[in-house]
């Protein structure tokens, strides 16, 4: 498949090992090269390191099949699971709340014994939140402190 940026394809941003399909449509294909160009393109400068990407775009049956949330950010083309390949996690979440990259969300998730992060874009039209987070079982969220370098749990 076509690369959408110079390091980030449709096909890594939409692979599943869900049975049944998991193409993304025109728009949630925008969408995942915002993303890139955004996000993903500038983690990858702040990190000085490769993106692996564990999950990206999800079709609402992917998306029902591994737990993720009605409505995710994933279904549209707008998030991605990632992580730093060749730097610490947590040193990775702080320099990309410290950065000025304009995400929507940046969550670390701690989620039975695997972590990663995950970072969202708005919808056209609207500002970034810059909203950080962090769970320990993806259901109880925690303001994260970049002062701290912790939640505010």
């Amino acid at each position: 498949m076509p690369l959408l940026t110079p390091h980030f394809s449709v096909n890594e941003l939409s692979v599943t090992s869900v049975p049944g399909g998991n193409v993304p449509g025109p728009v949630e294909e925008l969408y995942l090269l915002r993303l890139c160009e955004l996000v993903l393109e500038p983690l990858r400068v702040l990190w000085d390191c490769p993106v692996t990407v564990t999950s990206g775009y999800r079709s609402p049956h992917v998306n029902s099949a591994v737990g993720g949330r009605p409505g995710s950010a994933h279904t549209k083309g707008q998030a991605a699971d990632v992580a730093p390949a060749g730097l610490d996690l947590d040193e990775g979440f702080r320099r990309l709340v410290a950065s000025g990259i304009p995400f929507d969300q940046a969550l670390l998730e701690s989620v039975r014994g695997s972590r990663w992060i995950h970072v969202s874009i708005p919808p056209i039209y609207s500002a970034p939140r810059r909203q950080a987070l962090v769970t320990q079982d993806g259901v109880a969220f925690a303001p994260y402190s970049l002062a701290a370098g912790e939640s505010q749990a």
